[in-house]
């Protein structure tokens, strides 16, 4: 086969699977809705796991939930990650909630991977005008998060080993 004729056919199948995502409503924003935080943020740290970690995986999660339960198991907390130096800041959005619901109530969360070395960071969440630090601590033995001026966020454990 011609490289003219493969990369028609390789525009083609891009094209074909763009329409499928769009016609299936993945990009739809009318799907569900982002509305304010209504309750405190639960958040931890979790370590990936040394011994199932591979080449290219995360070193940690960020876990993020609300105190207040949803009507929806599909509801979650949209944050913007950003790590500069020593300092991880978390910009909270809000939370998307579903159109359609399957009537299983639970709390909003989410995951987010952080690619970060053992050390010590500031922790900032920011949401409106109000901007909740804490301080982090990661040892090769233990997760420890330091509560700090805090009015949005809680760390739901102070130290976790590793």
């Amino acid at each position: 086969m011609n490289v003219k004729l493969q990369r028609i056919i390789g525009l083609l199948l891009s094209v074909a699977v763009v329409v499928m995502f769009v016609g299936c409503g993945i990009f739809d924003s009318r799907d569900g809705d982002v509305r304010p935080l209504e309750s405190k943020v639960l958040f931890s740290l979790k370590d990936f796991g040394e011994q199932w970690r591979e080449a290219n995986d995360p070193d940690f999660y960020l876990c993020l939930s609300t105190e207040k339960v949803y009507p929806c198991h599909r509801c979650k907390i949209l944050s913007k990650v950003k790590i500069v130096r020593d300092t991880i800041r978390v910009e909270l959005l809000g939370v998307y909630t579903p159109h359609e619901c399957d009537d299983s109530p639970q709390r909003a969360n989410s995951q987010t991977v952080l690619y970060i070395p053992d050390g010590n960071y500031t922790l900032l969440f920011l949401y409106d005008s109000v901007v909740d630090s804490h301080r982090l601590s990661i040892t090769p033995s233990s997760i420890k998060i330091t509560k700090g001026d805090a009015h949005l966020t809680e760390p739901l454990f102070s130290t976790t080993q590793r």
